[in-house]
């Protein structure tokens, strides 16, 4: 029950139970379909795989897999009856990150990085359209346009998910096409 138990979606108040999950799975039990539908409000966070489970098992893969099947076949979430009450044992549940990084094997890759002040200066910027996860930005210069830093050089594409881009220069364009725009900086 420790995935259950440690679970941060779970302690916050959601129906989401990988231990009751796990056992419907590993018994075949099908016909209570509560902790398949539950699965919706997994965060995915992979602690329960990752830090609660002695016996080494993958409750937040296997919840993935089954609640892309239900999307897949038409199932989605449903609303949570009920006030939504936040676990008095939350406080006391919290993963320490120090143990976590050690149970899943990064504090190897703790290490001091030597920071450097040196500024570096840029003869020419390179801005690339597609930075996000949604549609590349649209330009609104064009090749030998002056731009002064900080102006719009691509806007968010209408209707759909993206960023404006703003250039971080003063300078001259010196190229646009479809994946970049190349700024050369004006010298001071």
């Amino acid at each position: 029950r420790v995935c259950t138990d440690l679970c941060p979606r779970n302690l916050m108040g959601s129906p989401i139970d990988p231990q009751a999950f796990m056992h419907s799975i590993s018994n075949n039990k099908v016909l209570d379909v509560k902790p398949f539908i539950d699965t919706f409000y997994c965060s995915q966070c992979g602690l329960c795989e990752m830090y609660s489970c002695m016996q080494g098992l993958s409750p937040a893969s296997l919840i993935n897999e089954y609640r892309t099947g239900l999307r897949a076949n038409g199932v989605t979430a449903q609303p949570v009856e009920g006030e939504i009450k936040v676990s008095d044992k939350r406080e006391y549940r919290m993963v320490p990150v120090s143990r976590l990084l050690k149970r899943i094997g990064l504090t190897k890759y703790k290490v001091d990085i030597p920071m450097s002040d040196e500024t570096v200066d840029a003869k020419r910027i390179m801005l690339s359209l597609c930075q996000n996860i949604g549609a590349p930005s649209a330009c609104v210069v064009k090749k030998g346009d002056k731009v002064e830093e900080g102006q719009l050089v691509a806007a968010a594409p209408e209707g759909k998910l993206g960023v404006g881009l703003h250039s971080p220069v003063s300078g001259k364009v010196i190229d646009v096409n479809k994946n970049y725009v190349i700024i050369e900086k004006i010298r001071k």
